[in-house]
């Protein structure tokens, strides 16, 4: 007579298998296992808290002759910074220097402009005394390397 296989032969489920209520005790149990288990490592925690903070740069911990590349990053942007600083201020002494020289020079410039220095021997003729000639030409800006 043919038989099922063993595989599928079912069990006897019924006998075995557990109502609602008993589901949702186990479930309950498994939860408030779990909660006890969180509450002791959250009292654990709590108290080491509470004990005080542990100082983690203490000398023992650091190694002599030991450097982080992070400082050594940090002086070399400060020393960028300073040197910008000074190049900085050097270009505005620079540009007061250039605007005094701008307002000392005695020059009349109908339309305002560059100014050329005149090819002429009444040139050098003020050269010789220390007095410069300069002819006035139309521009959209000064250049004060030709005036000089």
């Amino acid at each position: 007579m043919p038989s099922t296989p063993t595989v599928l032969n079912r069990r006897n489920i019924l006998a075995k298998s557990k109502n609602s209520v008993e589901q949702e005790l186990e479930k309950m149990q498994v939860l408030q296992k779990e909660m006890l288990e969180s509450l002791k490592k959250n009292e654990h925690s709590m108290k080491v808290a509470i004990s005080g903070a542990v100082d983690s740069l203490s000398g023992s911990m650091i190694q002599e002759g030991f450097e982080l590349a992070t400082a050594k990053r940090a002086k070399e942007r400060q020393e960028v910074e300073k040197c910008l600083a000074e190049m900085k201020a050097r270009e505005e002494e620079e540009r007061e220097e250039i605007n005094q020289l701008r307002q000392e020079l005695p020059v009349q410039s109908n339309r305002g402009g560059r100014l050329y220095r005149t090819n002429s021997t009444k040139d050098h003729e003020a050269k010789k005394l220390g007095v410069l000639t300069l002819r006035a030409e139309p521009s959209l800006y000064f250049d004060p390397s030709t005036a000089l």
